[in-house]
């Protein structure tokens, strides 16, 4: 993960990481405008940019992770 963030210049700090820690993780996981308009490059889950998908949900374990990022 962090290779594909170096390479294409992404900074992990942002999208998901951001939107728990203002959010709370249930609503991070959620459909996001400003990543739908591509207004963020960092960290996305397909439910972050479409309605009609799904592929990460707040766990507690993968919400711990993102935070340590």
């Amino acid at each position: 993960m962090r290779y594909i963030a170096e390479r294409d210049e992404i900074d992990m700090r942002l999208g998901l990481q951001q939107w728990i820690k203002k959010l709370g993780p249930k609503r991070a996981f959620e459909f996001q405008e400003d990543a739908y308009y591509g207004k963020v490059k960092g960290l996305l889950t397909h439910t972050n940019v479409r309605r009609d998908k799904s592929d990460c949900y707040p766990d507690e374990r993968l919400v711990e992770v993102i935070l340590k990022l």
